[in-house]
């Protein structure tokens, strides 16, 4: 799975633009950052942040109902009783690409993106 974009640094004058488009004041959207992602968009190895959110899939338009049994079948579906710590052992840090790879390689890339948070502000792919 390739992922290509346009991520680059905050500036102000992205946040000036975001702040125009929403109707609000720059300082709104610097402080969002500042507190979602303290100010890190990138991991220690200059990877993107991901979060593949697999509370998301039951609800993917991308999947269709034999696809959701899989993926409660390979393990990709929340389980009863996982915390937050059994799930970000699975999707976040170094095993966040792995994850992501795993389930795009049985369920397609659109439906990856569409499970996928980007970034430390965690927007979601179908954004």
């Amino acid at each position: 799975m390739t992922v290509i974009g346009l991520a680059q640094p905050r500036s102000q004058l992205i946040c000036d633009e975001v702040a125009a488009n929403l109707g609000c004041e720059p300082a709104v959207i610097d402080a969002i950052l500042k507190v979602e992602t303290a100010d890190m968009a990138f991991d220690p190895a200059r990877r993107l942040i991901i979060r593949s959110e697999m509370h998301k899939i039951p609800i993917c338009p991308y999947l269709n109902a034999n696809d959701k049994i899989k993926a409660k079948k390979l393990g990709f579906l929340v389980r009863p009783r996982m915390t937050a710590y059994h799930i970000d052992a699975l999707t976040a840090g170094d095993q966040s690409w792995a994850w992501l790879d795993r389930f795009s390689g049985h369920f397609g890339e659109e439906a990856a993106y569409w499970i996928t948070s980007f970034g430390a502000p965690q927007i979601m792919g179908f954004n």
